[in-house]
């Protein structure tokens, strides 16, 4: 009976202000309590905070998101792995914390601050990034980095015209010396390798190697471009196929708590990918190559010599598309996983000095792409395209 007394004589929920010398306290109620309350009524919509944590599952799936946003918006120097878009949210301090940090917020008044010494406004960004504003989900590092952008000769005018190229200057500020280093470095190991298979009879196959540098070029390109961290501000997809995909890995050796089917799923997905982007580009590179060495040919006032061997045809464009797509779709997917995940889980991990990690990489990289460079020669010549 006394404990049904006492029990009775506790204050009701939410009545903790009125009583401060309450034997029991009302941290025990799953409401939320007055000081959590009073911490709060201060803040407008745009300052509060997406989501409201109310218990364990959810702190344990908001500490995961946090957790995918920083592997995938990591961006070592010439890393380009993560391509996938991270969450909206990526303020990294712990739930119930206050946003104190002054260096990377998402306070509304600091940005404005941060926009008008720049001499612009919030009416000028983007509208995806306003909308982010609105939502509280854009902070202080990005508008900062933006304004850096934009303030760039060629580099703002592209990201205000290309919004796909914009996501990945946010995130990556290196992503076009990434860019330039990798086509810098896929056409030294290119010419090597096509120098290396044909041997002597490499200036009389040179039509082919015209080919083959050109497809290694855009293909490059569209390699570098899809495995660049991006930072997006478009709210994440909350179901279905959509949602499967933006939890994948940036490549199947992230580090990060993912299962093996999620880690399978983005061989398979980067696959798909490569091979749809690597089609097309085969179809444009190919084909203006082909009618250029084809014209050169008509315009040629060259007469063959008795015994000498005649020029070989270009493979048609469309054969030759579907081979390098699929080329690509499994040797270089498979190789730049490799790679990524070397530089991320060794690299990163134990080598400290930028020079020598730089060195590392780029011999790594010259070495994954004069690989590839043989082996699509082999390959060209086994099913009869060269």
């Amino acid at each position: 009976m006394r404990g049904s007394e006492s029990l009775r004589r506790q204050p009701a929920i939410g009545s903790c202000c009125k009583h401060r010398h309450a034997p029991q306290p009302c941290a025990a109620s799953t409401r939320p309590t007055c000081s959590t309350r009073s911490n709060n009524r201060h803040s407008s919509p745009l300052h509060a905070q997406p989501r409201l944590v109310t218990g364990r599952h959810q702190e344990k799936a908001f500490a995961a998101e946090q957790d995918h946003f920083r592997l995938s918006a990591a961006s070592p120097a010439l890393d380009s792995s993560g391509g996938d878009d991270p969450p909206i949210v990526h303020n990294t301090k712990a739930v119930g914390e206050g946003d104190n940090d002054d260096s990377d917020n998402n306070s509304v008044k600091d940005i404005d601050s941060i926009l008008a010494k720049a001499g612009s406004s919030s009416s000028e960004l983007p509208a995806d990034m306003q909308a982010a504003l609105a939502r509280g989900a854009l902070f202080t590092s990005d508008v900062r980095l933006w304004l850096k952008l934009v303030s760039t000769p060629l580099v703002g005018s592209l990201c205000k015209l290309l919004p796909a190229f914009r996501s990945r200057m946010l995130g990556n500020p290196r992503f076009l010396m990434v860019l330039a280093i990798e086509e810098a470095i896929g056409v030294a190991a290119k010419w090597s390798a096509e120098k290396s298979s044909r041997k002597d009879k490499f200036w009389k196959e040179f039509d082919f190697v015209l080919s083959d540098m050109a497809l290694e070029v855009i293909g490059d390109f569209a390699v570098v471009w899809l495995l660049s961290p991006t930072r997006s501000f478009t709210p994440r997809a909350k179901s279905g196929l959509a949602r499967y995909i933006n939890a994948l890995p940036g490549h199947a050796l992230q580090v990060g708590k993912y299962k093996p089917a999620q880690r399978a799923a983005v061989v398979a997905y980067r696959g798909a990918q490569f091979f749809g982007v690597s089609f097309v580009a085969s179809m444009v590179g190919h084909s203006l190559t082909k009618y250029m060495v084809d014209r050169s040919r008509a315009q040629s006032t060259h007469v063959k010599a008795e015994g000498e061997e005649a020029d070989k045809e270009l493979a048609p464009v469309l054969d030759n598309s579907i081979a390098w797509g699929g080329f690509v779709a499994s040797s270089t997917n498979l190789r730049y996983q490799l790679v990524n995940g070397f530089e991320e889980r060794a690299l990163d991990a134990y080598i400290r000095n930028p020079v020598l990690k730089s060195g590392l990489i780029f011999i790594i990289r010259f070495g994954n792409t004069f690989w590839g460079g043989a082996q699509w020669v082999q390959y060209a010549k086994l099913i009869g395209i060269q």
